[in-house]
């Protein structure tokens, strides 16, 4: 966490549930990419994301959004 803090980290990608909250906690936007081992895994408020495909079309929207 510190890390994301002293280098202005804005969006994480992660496949750790309890790592996705505790950045989701801090500020950082954060997507939870879908495994086998946490698909059933209720993400919450937390957006999943499926593949890089869909990781870039959320990032291309985050910056746009975050930019005006």
């Amino acid at each position: 966490m510190q890390f994301c803090k002293e280098n202005a980290v804005e969006i994480f990608i992660e496949d750790s549930f309890e790592t996705c909250q505790e950045l989701e906690q801090n500020g950082i936007k954060t997507y939870f990419m879908t495994t086998k081992m946490n698909e059933n895994i209720d993400s919450g408020k937390i957006e999943r994301v499926m593949n890089w495909d869909e990781v870039y079309e959320k990032i291309q929207k985050f910056r746009k959004e975050n930019l005006k």
